[in-house]
């Protein structure tokens, strides 16, 4: 089978990052309370958001403040050690640990 590809036509872009000025929230209260149907409607909602603008907001979590607050003392905590200290977790397979600003991961799939 013989194909040609044009290099010179303009690629089709989804309107990621473009046309908003709001990050999407999306309330996933219905899930939590185990309404019908609310697993497909958040799940395209979390789609679209990931497709299109590239991130989200999720409302209505269940996740009290204090362990929020004790997550973001923890990242501060983390982030502050010297950077020695953070690249002995340094991620090194299937992208679980630190990563320093400016590197570069290379992932292959067998797909």
């Amino acid at each position: 089978m013989e194909f040609t590809v044009n290099i010179m036509a303009p690629t089709p872009q989804p309107e990621r990052f473009g046309d908003t000025e709001e990050i999407p929230v999306i309330d996933i209260s219905a899930l939590r309370a185990g309404a019908p149907g609310a697993v497909k409607d958040i799940g395209a909602q979390v789609r679209h958001a990931l497709e299109n603008i590239g991130f989200y907001y999720i409302a209505c979590h269940g996740v009290d403040a204090a362990t929020i607050d004790g997550a973001f003392s923890a990242a501060k905590q983390f982030f502050d050690l010297p950077t020695d200290r953070k690249l002995e977790l340094e991620s090194k397979q299937h992208n679980i640990g630190y990563k320093p600003a400016r590197s570069r991961s290379y992932a292959r799939s067998s797909i």
